[in-house]
């Protein structure tokens, strides 16, 4: 593929993002659900600058910025107008979270490249199944739906040493991948921050099941929506 048609393909999608921000006012901030994790990598860390790459509406860097105002945080996203700009050359710490299965898949390596260039030190949320957004062409929001051991393989060319993780997520659809080797006291901690989740996660969710079993008349058809609901489908 020549360069003016990568160009001509990430304009079209970049508009397409642009316009999803616009009409769907909750798109882009599903992140802040991992303002535990990301906190305790501080903490372990301790990170002078953050860069929140490709931050949506940017609520999980603006959390952190309030718990950690010693922390340069700077918000990045090319499908916002007022922070399409990346004004950095060099931080301490990049979030990337549920961004790069939006990347179609030969601009993916070049994405990865620059991070490696700003830091070696990146968090990133991974999702491996369809989104729940659809663009505004009517195509799934995730162009690139690929397992775990596929993005390891990526992300290892730029960044040789990483930890891939469990994340929180329905249907076992997310993963974590940290690019340091970080230690067994941390996972430690993690771990302890996932199981909690979980543990929160089906008591709602066995919550949601015995209110909607009351007002579903039928055994099939509470089957399946209790299927749904437990496995986040």
């Amino acid at each position: 593929m020549n360069e003016n048609k990568i160009i001509k393909e990430q304009q079209i999608l970049l508009k397409q993002y642009e316009e999803l921000h616009l009409i769907n006012r909750g798109y882009g901030s599903s992140s802040i659900s991992l303002f535990e994790e990301v906190s305790l990598l501080i903490e372990a860390y301790k990170p002078n600058s953050i860069l929140d790459y490709g931050c949506g509406k940017g609520i999980l860097i603006k959390k952190i910025s309030k718990k950690y105002p010693r922390i340069n945080c700077i918000m990045y996203d090319p499908c916002i107008k007022e922070i399409s700009k990346l004004i950095v050359k060099k931080v301490d710490l990049i979030l990337n979270t549920d961004v790069l299965e939006h990347i179609p898949e030969d601009m993916i390596d070049n994405i990865l490249k620059e991070m490696a260039s700003l830091s070696n030190l990146v968090f990133f949320q991974l999702a491996h199944g369809p989104a729940s957004a659809v663009l505004p062409n009517g195509e799934n929001a995730h162009c690139t739906i690929k397992p775990p051991e596929w993005y390891h393989e990526k992300i290892k060319v730029h960044f040789p040493n990483f930890t891939p993780l469990p994340s929180r997520g329905s249907g076992g659809n997310n993963s974590v991948v940290i690019t340091a080797n970080v230690t067994s006291d941390f996972i430690a901690k993690y771990y302890q921050i996932i199981n909690k989740q979980k543990s929160l996660i089906n008591k709602y969710n066995n919550y949601i099941v015995k209110k909607l079993c009351n007002i579903i008349p039928f055994a099939s058809m509470r089957r399946k929506v209790r299927d749904r609901v437990i496995n986040g489908i």
